[in-house]
């Protein structure tokens, strides 16, 4: 059975040390573990996504509708992108597409 990315995590952080969580406001104890448990699971769903959809190109935005992660805040998909841009596991394609506000979204695709 192939390794979730999470199982393989250590791997993943030597290659995008600011990796999952941003502890911007200084979370500590179980609030911070959750909110880092839950930064894990959006990564894992967003990279599911887009090994499902193999070569098709995507924008956050495109990601976060088709995924319907209305409960989950648009720049949750944006960091679990970059995080596996650093990683290795996602590629920028260099298009652009127009956003839910109008404006050039980048694209990404499976690596």
């Amino acid at each position: 059975m192939e390794k979730t990315l999470f199982e393989i995590i250590p791997e993943v952080v030597q290659q995008a040390p600011n990796f999952g969580y941003y502890n911007t406001t200084a979370l500590r104890g179980p609030e911070l573990a959750e909110v880092q448990q839950k930064a894990k699971s959006q990564t894992e769903a967003v990279l599911a996504f887009f090994q499902r959809h193999e070569g098709v190109t995507f924008s956050a935005w495109e990601a976060w509708k088709y995924m319907k992660l209305r409960n989950v805040p648009i720049t949750s998909i944006r960091r679990a992108i970059t995080d596996l841009v650093d990683a290795g596991y996602l590629v920028e394609t260099g298009n652009l597409r127009i956003g839910n506000y109008g404006r050039k979204c980048k694209c990404w695709k499976l690596k």
